[in-house]
């Protein structure tokens, strides 16, 4: 491998955030990645001379937890006092490197940087979960939350900023089973219970309804908007919470305007 002064001093610094290696005709070159995105990337250092070939780029987290390698085209290329510098396009990524790459990209151009949380051991504790997520500032826990796989994800739901409770909620990826344990936390606002509602994905299971329109900060059109859809089992659940918008129970208390409500 050629690693030269040079390219060790560039790597050294940006170690902080992301290492790349170019691979070309057998070698491979550490070199620094800068203007980072879904569709290329850029790289310096003392690469060799490249146009419109084929090469491959390895591109880390420091903390090696997170990597990818991505087939390239060079797109172009400069000569600069640092290096060469080499522009890359993406390749025919596979679902897995497209995934590895967006949480690269999350945890480096977005400022994600999970570091703190991916340090915790298994099983670690609530408390231990929640100092750590405390050392991240919110935006960059709510870009993480956004996009969180399920181990980001578990730590997350012990989040306690609202924000990132709604950003949360909104991941593509979260589950039944964590949307659910999410739905149940007292501290979601009015509007993340409104998105929930919104979602699609959650329509067909009526216990989680029921979680929403129980919610003590379910808004009263919230709440009566999902019991007109819930079967009959599904409202006496409902009468049964403490928590139930008192407007809606005193409504549905009375035969006739609860009968009115579910036509």
């Amino acid at each position: 491998m050629k690693v030269t002064e040079r390219s060790k001093r560039a790597s050294a610094r940006y170690l902080a955030g992301i290492s790349a290696i170019l691979h070309h005709d057998g070698q491979a070159y550490k070199c620094e990645a800068a203007n980072l995105s879904r569709s290329g990337v850029l790289l310096t250092g003392e690469l060799p001379h490249l146009s419109g070939e084929k090469v491959r780029a390895t591109l880390a987290s420091a903390a090696g937890d997170l990597h990818v390698e991505i087939v390239c085209v060079v797109a172009h290329v400069r000569e600069q006092p640092e290096g060469r510098a080499v522009g890359l396009q993406f390749r025919g990524m596979t679902d897995d490197d497209k995934k590895n790459l967006e949480r690269l990209i999350s945890r480096v151009v977005e400022g994600s940087a999970p570091a703190p949380i991916m340090q915790l051991k298994p099983g670690a504790r609530p408390n231990e979960i929640r100092e750590a997520l405390q050392k991240m500032p919110v935006v960059h826990r709510m870009t993480l939350a956004a996009r969180a796989m399920a181990k980001e994800r578990g730590y997350l739901l012990e989040d306690n900023n609202p924000q990132v409770l709604e950003a949360l909620a909104r991941n593509p990826n979260i589950n039944l089973t964590e949307i659910k344990l999410l739905a149940r936390n007292q501290l979601l606002l009015p509007t993340t219970l409104e998105i929930m509602a919104k979602d699609p994905r959650w329509k067909r299971d009526e216990e989680f309804q029921i979680i929403l329109a129980t919610h003590p900060q379910a808004g009263f059109k919230l709440a009566e908007g999902i019991v007109t859809k819930l079967s009959e089992l599904g409202v006496q659940k409902v009468l049964q919470s403490p928590n139930l918008h008192p407007d809606l129970r005193f409504q549905l208390a009375d035969p006739i305007t609860r009968k009115r409500l579910r036509r």
